[in-house]
Order: structure tokens, then C-alpha cells, then sequence
């Protein structure tokens, strides 16, 4: 069964069409589609009709393409004021009652329902995904513990929220392009469960996704998640800053960012029409302080939830590909 799935970015609007087979998902068709406007701001939604209109472009290709009309689509989400909260849950069993995969998803529903009962906020918020960090039986940590048999089986897990009028916005924008939501998560656990295998999360790893309003921050140690954050802070405010310093509109100097690592002079028109030849190294100078602000706001928020810098960080998004921005994020995390 093929299924649609839409990332609806700060700057870009993905769609994917993908399926199952055994246990793996092969991807038949991708189609991007950039917003003409900002419609959307530090990864919300401001005008819902424009982002609306993309999502229908790109569904319209998508179904096109796959010979194929989808009536949902699976979504990730992001946005400022992202909230974490632990829960926790037991349940006692018949010793004899193996435990099945029902079981797990009934006790991690339970765990996620007392996350949301220990929510403190002044906003409205809603559950957009979980992860669970460990689980035991009988009091013993166990990796997963579908198909084995105990007196009591455990998990916490960690519930993230976002502010009720992000999910809404996201909600109507699709009910728009005549679409329901699928499946609904937030960015850094999908990036998370896209990168990280189970395994490899006995490493203290740091999964960065650098985007046009967001930084999404994923952390894992010791063979579980241990954090999640956002920061609204990301590509969009280097292209801020060439605006302010070059009277360019916002579509110009986007473009003039994305060639800074692949062109020594870039010719572009301001908004009085008159054309003008910039020099990337001169270009590159100017917006190190921004780069500098948001990796030093990025580097600050790795370090609170990990409690020191992590081994390695993976990182991802059109947002960090200025020439500069991993180096200068290395280097405050002290990493080679």
C-alpha cells in the first residue's frame, strides 16, 4: 500500500510517495515545491490558503506521478515552545501471558496519558509524538520486550508537545488540499528514527536539523533518547541579514546565500533595480555573526539537556550548509 507523506517546511514543501516492503521503505516519488511567499515563519504556519496551495501542487504531482489519489498524508511537525514531559506506566500480568506488541503500545499509551496529566503550561498544547526510553520486565532493562513472558512489565517514555494552534494550523492547511493526516510526529523523531538505529543509540549522539526556521535537536546516550528541542532560529535569519545589509527582496538574497559555497562572485539586482556584483568571501564575513549567534544558541541547548558535549553531531538541513556553520558549531562544542 503506497502512502503520502508531506513535509511542510519553512521554506520548502516535500512530498514523498513511498511503500513497504518487508521491512524496509522504498521511496518511488519525491516532489519539492518552494513557498512564493513566506507563508510560513520559524516552521509555523502564517497563511494557511498559500501554504495550502502548495501542499495541493505537490499532492497533485505526487498522485500524477504514482497513478494514484491519497486521501491522507503522514506529517511531521516543528515550531517554537517545544515542551517534554516523562511519563511512566506499569502493568501487572499472568505470569504465563506472553507479552505482545498490543500490550507494549497499551502500556505506552498509558505511560504518554500521564505525561500529558503532568503538563504545565500557560498555552494550550497538544501531543504530537513519544519515544520510548526504556522498558523492563520484572525489573530488568530489556530492549524490547514483545514476546516474552513476566509478572510486571515497565516503560517511560518522553511526550512532546506543541502549541494546540501549530497542529490546527497544519490540520486545516491539509483539510484544505483535501487531505486528513495519516500519521502526525514531530521533526527531530523522525529525523531520528530515519539516522539512528536502536544500536547505535549507545552512542552519545546529537542529531542537528538545520532548516529555514528551525533547529531541531535530537540527543541519545546509552541506548536511549534523552532530549528533544527547537530552536527558531536557522537559515532564514542569514538570509535576514543579507537582506538588511544589500536591499535585496527575501527570494534574492535566499538565492544569493545558496551560492555562497559555489560561487567567488555572485551577481544579483537589489530592490531598486540595480544589478550588483558581491564577493562570497566579503558576503561570508558579514553574516558570521549571525552564524556565530545561532550556534552559539544551538551549542547551549545540546549542552543543557546533555549535561556536556556529546561524542559526535550528525547534522542535516539546507540551514547549515553556509560555508562556515559546522566548523563554527565544532568548535563551541570542542569537537574536531
Amino acid at each position: 500500500m503506497k502512502r503520502l507523506s508531506i513535509d511542510i517546511g519553512t521554506r520548502t514543501v516535500v512530498g514523498i510517495c513511498s511503500e513497504f516492503q518487508g521491512d524496509r521503505i522504498k521511496v518511488s516519488q519525491v516532489f519539492t515545491v518552494e513557498h512564493a511567499e513566506r507563508a510560513m515563519l520559524d516552521g509555523a504556519i502564517h497563511d494557511i490558503e498559500k501554504v495550502a496551495e502548495v501542499v495541493r501542487k505537490v499532492k497533485g504531482e505526487i498522485e500524477s506521478r504514482a497513478g494514484e489519489k491519497f486521501k491522507s498524508a503522514d506529517v511531521a511537525l516543528a515550531g517554537r515552545f517545544l515542551q517534554t514531559v516523562i511519563g511512566e506506566a506499569a502493568l501487572r500480568l499472568d505470569r504465563l501471558t506472553e507479552i505482545t506488541s498490543q500490550t507494549v503500545k497499551h502500556l505506552e499509551a498509558m505511560a504518554t496519558k500521564e505525561a500529558v496529566a503532568k503538563l504545565q503550561s500557560e498555552r494550550e498544547m497538544y501531543c504530537v509524538g513519544y519515544s520510548p526510553l526504556f522498558y523492563t520486565v520484572d525489573g530488568e532493562w530489556i530492549k524490547n520486550p514483545v514476546g516474552h513472558r513476566a509478572s510486571e512489565v515497565y516503560v517511560k517514555v518522553m511526550a512532546t508537545f506543541l502549541p494546540r494552534h501549530i497542529v490546527d494550523s497544519m490540520v486545516l492547511a491539509l483539510k484544505r488540499a483535501d487531505l486528513h493526516v495519516g500519521h502526525l510526529t514531530l521533526e527531530p523523531i523522525a529525523v531520528l528514527e530515519l539516522l539512528v538505529p536502536q544500536d547505535l543509540r549507545l552512542l552519545n549522539l546529537v542529531i542537528l536539523d538545520v532548516g529555514a526556521g528551525t533547529s531541531d535537536i535530537a540527543i541519545s546516550k546509552d541506548g536511549m533518547v534523552i532530549g528533544y528541542a527547537m530552536i527558531p532560529n536557522a537559515g532564514d535569519e542569514i538570509t535576514e541579514e543579507i537582506c538588511k545589509n544589500h536591499l535585496l527582496d527575501f527570494q534574492t538574497a535566499e538565492t544569493v546565500k545558496r551560492k555562497l559555497a559555489q560561487e567567488a562572485v555572485i551577481t544579483a539586482k537589489d530592490i531598486l533595480g540595480f544589478e550588483t556584483e558581491f564577493r562570497s568571501e566579503e558576503l561570508i564575513r558579514e553574516i558570521e555573526p549571525v552564524v556565530d549567534n545561532i550556534t552559539e544558541e544551538i551549542a547551549e541547548r545540546i549542552v543543557s539537556l546533555n549535561g556536556r558535549p556529546p561524542a559526535a553531531v550528525l547534522v542535516v538541513g539546507g540551514g547549515a550548509k553556509v560555508p562556515g556553520f559546522t566548523e563554527r558549531l565544532a568548535l563551541k562544542l570542542d569537537l574536531p
